[in-house]
């Protein structure tokens, strides 16, 4: 097993460039005008699609994370828009005739010593057995004004090899101070 390299996300550091095939880019948002949420982010992915036909394609990794934090929003202010931020998260199209609906389970866990609220769905292929989409959002909770968000979507991936990288990778989330 290779190390990944790490990267600063807000208080946490997290996995960033899996070997050569994924890189990373900053995904920040440049600061608002009223200085009242301050946004790190990060936009991992690889390069690879195979097609299966027209309007299907396996092999593609992505993941995002953004930490927001503020000293000026009130609690109430900041979760709101810390929750609309947590439902824009990865939009994932796709061809009803090739694969199934998302079916999804949500629960708390614990990463780093922080309480998530994670979610993790999958969506089988239809004419491709053994095939699926994984598709993964978390929330770390139970702070007033601060939070990270974190997605991760594969496609045409073996769900049990889905759910391995995904331990392997909230594993690797250090909280440092």
């Amino acid at each position: 097993d290779n190390e990944w390299e790490g990267i600063v996300m807000g208080r946490y550091i997290v996995p960033a460039e899996m070997g050569d095939s994924v890189t990373c880019w900053d995904g920040s948002d440049e600061p608002e005008d009223r200085g009242l949420v301050a946004v790190t982010a990060a936009n991992c992915s690889n390069d690879l699609k195979i097609y299966l036909n027209k309007k299907l394609s396996v092999g593609s990794v992505q993941y995002q994370y953004a930490w927001y934090e503020t000293e000026r929003m009130i609690p109430p202010r900041f979760y709101r828009n810390y929750e609309l931020n947590n439902n824009a998260g990865l939009r994932i199209r796709s061809d009803d005739n090739s694969v199934t609906a998302f079916n999804c389970k949500t629960r708390f866990v614990d990463i780093s010593s922080k309480d998530f609220k994670m979610t993790v769905c999958r969506r089988d292929y239809r004419q491709y057995h053994g095939l699926s989409d994984v598709l993964v959002t978390g929330a770390m909770v139970g702070e007033q004004k601060r939070g990270m968000l974190f997605d991760l979507y594969m496609s045409g991936s073996d769900f049990p090899s889905a759910i391995r990288l995904l331990e392997r990778m909230l594993g690797s989330f250090k909280w440092h101070k």
